[in-house]
């Protein structure tokens, strides 16, 4: 089981701390973003008007030659009390094109395309290492899977990890004082190493999980396993001459007494179309309800949140749980903590081996140098 364990790590120890350390950031990559534009207008809420008009604004963008996939909305929130807008456009070989602006929360006047560099660059190591959609996401997906193994064997091939928890040799040789930091942070943040790591490969290997259901549940219909998941889909219907009622559908929205947290317009020019618009409720972590709406601005259905099916409620609680959206600034500094503890893990399990290979008087001076230099 050692051996396992430190194969596996040994194999893969560079890309988990890259996506560790970025997802120590990505839990602030909103903030960052804001800070990235200084000067952006705040508010705890934008205007049903605001919506409308940013929306519209963003649609008529477009670029001619590349499909429109939808146009978002982000609302105010506690973490980032701006209204950005993002535009998502595919080309003839299905690239993604994101175009992104900040606009004003109560007149939805574009303040000019949003420039985010260092958010943007986090947050796509984190998610998908800069690589091509959709290999980048599954390769993360499994190093999600790779890291939960690692955890797992790492607990089985030390059977006393629990009781020696609070034992620190810092006195001793350098190898065993490395391997009681590596064995103390793994076990203090056990619960939470399972918990990222499960929910990292989940999110990652979405897409494969979805084909998997298909198959299994219905018949190879992937269009049916989406819609048993995320809810209403298009119909073909006459087309929109102008666009969706948004305003309509987000007052509608705001009688429920929920804050609103995501508008989201797909199939903009057709009015069997579906606009989401997505509540945000922090007193429980599957408490994010859609409310799906047909482009003509006819309700439909609401989606998650209470009352959905069981599946539907866990699967609305991955998300939160693996970025710490949920409990406002003290989960997420503690979030922070951990994630850079598992980085810290990594990077720890690394000098454990250099140092038993230098005990062993089988140096690898190269790779430990390519090491250092990475980290």
């Amino acid at each position: 089981m050692i051996e396992s364990h430190s194969i596996l790590g040994l194999a893969f120890a560079a890309l988990i701390y890259i996506v560790s350390l970025t997802g120590a950031l990505t839990v602030f990559a909103d903030e960052i973003a804001l800070w990235e534009n200084t000067g952006t207008p705040t508010a705890a809420a934008a205007t049903p008007e605001a919506y409308q008009t940013a929306l519209e604004s963003a649609y008529a963008m477009r670029t001619v030659g590349q499909r429109v996939q939808n146009v978002v909305a982000y609302g105010p929130s506690d973490f980032a009390p701006a209204l950005l807008i993002r535009l998502n456009q595919r080309d003839a070989d299905k690239t993604l094109h994101q175009s992104n602006w900040f606009a004003d929360p109560t007149t939805g006047e574009l303040l000019g395309e949003a420039q985010m560099p260092l958010s943007h660059l986090i947050e796509e190591l984190h998610v998908a290492l800069h690589l091509p959609d959709p290999w980048g996401r599954y390769l993360v997906g499994l190093l999600g899977v790779c890291m939960f193994s690692l955890v797992l064997s790492g607990i089985l091939a030390h059977p006393s990890i629990v009781r020696d928890a609070f034992r620190l040799r810092i006195e001793r040789n350098r190898r065993i004082a490395w391997t009681d930091v590596h064995n103390r942070l793994s076990v203090w943040g056990l619960p939470f190493h399972l918990v990222l790591t499960f929910t990292g490969g989940f999110l990652g290997l979405s897409g494969l999980i979805v084909g998997a259901v298909a198959m299994i549940a219905y018949d190879g219909d992937q269009d049916r396993a989406i819609a048993s998941v995320l809810g209403l889909q298009p119909v073909v219907a006459e087309p929109l001459d102008s666009f969706p009622p948004v305003a309509k559908m987000v007052r509608e929205a705001r009688t429920t007494g929920k804050p609103v947290e995501t508008v989201i317009v797909g199939n903009v020019d057709n009015a069997g179309g579906v606009t989401q618009i997505r509540l945000a409720e922090d007193a429980a972590l599957d408490g994010r309800s859609g409310l799906m709406f047909r482009n003509s601005g006819a309700f439909v259905e609401t989606h998650s949140g209470e009352g959905a099916p069981g599946g539907i409620r866990a699967l609305a609680m991955v998300s939160p749980l693996h970025f710490g959206t949920f409990g406002g600034y003290p989960v997420k500094l503690f979030y922070f903590v951990m994630a850079l503890a598992l980085t810290w893990v990594t990077s720890s399990g690394m000098k454990i081996w250099f140092a038993r290979r230098e005990q062993q008087g089988r140096p690898v001076p190269r790779l430990r140098a390519a090491w250092c230099g990475m980290t």
